[in-house]
């Protein structure tokens, strides 16, 4: 086998990884936290921000809070992705998923001699049961973005009330 008939293979290898990792990428960019990220920060540095009490300036760049406003970990979910992202990239995961489990099972057990119609079939379940786990996973991706947005389920501890002395 040549070089040049390797082509189409290599070249929808690549293109078949580029789209699946956008498809990872905008899922985990629209239902997950950032790591490391304080409960509230100065947007140019993001240094940590006390909310609890007025403040114009950030302690550690100098920026104007008053302007550029104190980003959040929900703010970060909202604008950084959508809800269409999820479901696009879960149903890309999928598609994918559908034809390298439905075609590997075919051909695994279409090796070991059985008929024509068990093989299609167990092919068709084997995908089934992929779209239905994908299905499952895309609810409750986007259900996590929902309790993101509402800020109920946070990865990042609030810090701890101060007490004025």
């Amino acid at each position: 086998m040549g070089l040049i008939a390797m082509l189409p293979l290599v070249l929808f290898l690549v293109l078949g990884g580029l789209v699946l990792g956008s498809a990872v990428l905008g899922i985990r960019r629209s239902a997950f936290l950032p790591k490391g990220l304080p409960a509230a920060c100065c947007p140019a540095c993001r240094y940590s921000v006390d909310t609890t009490r007025p403040i114009e300036r950030c302690a550690e760049c100098g920026r104007d809070l008053r302007v550029a406003g104190v980003l959040s970990p929900e703010l970060i979910v909202r604008y950084q992705g959508t809800t269409s992202q999820i479901t696009g990239g879960v149903g890309l995961l999928c598609v994918i998923l559908m034809l390298v489990a439905g075609l590997g099972t075919s051909a695994g057990i279409g090796a070991l001699g059985s008929s024509d119609e068990v093989v299609v079939i167990s092919g068709l379940v084997t995908a089934g049961l992929v779209l239905v786990g994908g299905i499952l996973a895309g609810f409750w991706l986007a259900n996590r973005r929902k309790r993101l947005l509402q800020g109920s389920d946070t990865t990042h501890p609030q810090p701890p009330e101060q007490a004025e002395t």
